[in-house]
Order: structure tokens, then sequence, then C-alpha cells
């Protein structure tokens, strides 16, 4: 996903409705079996050959039962909600947030709050949110629900995540049964002219290879 993101830098909103679905339904399927996973971002995002995703590196993951607590501080600063920040015991809702912060950045091209250069936990800054102009109402209503830093106030469970009316024209048995697709915007993103074209290749000529002229370094 991300190297969708720095193809498109925001996509359309009825990708992002079927992204933050299908990465919704993964969620609640984590959490009820005991997982909070605790490093959501772009990065640990991947579409397979038809363009649903799939949720990678559970390197951070932990076996948590529902209504128990943990407070190790881990996890990426930009993605990181104001609970584990706090490094006081949190639990399988601070997932939602990264979400929220993942959501935000395909919509918008940007992060929601001025975290993007925080090297540590605690200089991170959860204050003065605004909703983005380039936002819908619904979209705006659902970021500022899920990223409010005070945990009291915040959309942070699936049901109220569905029901969200951001989501309402989404039927998310049909996205569990991958009967929804998200507009295919990945598709130059898989196929052998895009990989031909891309800047780590621009020394290489691939006709020369093809006719064996380049030669492999060996060290």
């Amino acid at each position: 996903m991300f190297a969708l993101w720095q193809e498109y830098e925001r996509l359309p909103s009825r990708a992002v409705q079927i992204y933050g679905a299908e990465l919704g339904l993964a969620l609640d399927f984590l959490h009820n079996n005991g997982v909070i996973y605790r490093d959501l971002k772009l990065e640990n995002v991947v579409m397979d050959s038809l363009g649903h995703i799939r949720v990678v590196d559970f390197g951070l993951s932990k076996l948590l039962n529902n209504g128990e607590y943990t407070s190790t501080v881990c996890g990426t600063l930009q993605y990181m909600s104001p609970n584990v920040a706090s490094e006081k015991p949190y639990s399988h809702y601070i997932d939602w947030w990264s979400l929220a912060v993942l959501l935000h950045i395909i919509a918008t091209g940007r992060y929601p709050y001025p975290n993007a250069n925080a090297s540590h936990h605690r200089d991170l800054r959860f204050v003065d949110y605004s909703t983005p102009l380039e936002c819908d109402n619904e979209l705006g209503k659902l970021f500022d629900e899920m990223l409010a830093p005070s945990l009291a106030k915040r959309l942070c469970t699936f049901e109220a995540f569905r029901q969200h009316d951001f989501f309402k024209t989404i039927d998310f048995e049909d996205v569990l049964a991958f009967k929804m697709l998200a507009p295919s915007l990945a598709k130059r993103l898989c196929t052998f002219e895009a990989f031909r074209q891309h800047d780590f290749f621009k020394t290489i000529d691939f006709e020369d290879v093809l006719a064996f002229k380049v030669r492999q370094i060996v060290c």
C-alpha cells in the first residue's frame, strides 16, 4: 500500500472506504482471536493479485485477551496512539488509532498530527487537529471521532466503525466474502512495464539484459 500511496498520494473516497472496511475486518478478526497488532502502517499492508489487502509483519503483535492490558511502548511513532505514547497501560483499541492515521494518509496525503519528524514517543503531539478541506463531511467526521486524543471521546470499536456514515454504502458481509473491490489503482504497479520503468532501473537497459550483454558484478 505504501507504493500505491507514493504513486497517487491521495486515493479516491471509494478506495478509502473499501480498504478501510477490509482493514477494519482484519483488526476485528485479530482482536477477537486475542491478538493486538501494534504496528499497522502503510508498509505493513500489501495487496494480493486481485487487489484485496493483506496485513503482514506480526513482529510487534502480542497475545492479549479481551479485558487485559499491556504497557510496552512499541510501534511506528507516526501511527502511535496517545495511549501508547503516554507509557500507560493500553489494550486492543490502540490499533483503531493506527488505522485512522493510515486512512488519513491515503485520503489526504499527509499525517493528521504534526508528528512526521518525531524521533521519540515523548516528542509526539496530539493537539490542534482540524479536518482537512479535501475530506467530505462523512470522512471528516470519521477522522474527528477516530483521532480524538481522549479515549472517552474516541471511536475505537469495530461495531462503531462499521456503522459509521462514511461506510453507509459498504456491505461488510460482501467485503468479508471478497465480493467488493476497490478501484483498480494498483494494476499499473503490478506490470512488467511499470517494473522496468521504475527509477531503480534507470541505469539498466533491459534489451541488453535480454541479450546477455549486462554482466553481474561478483563481489
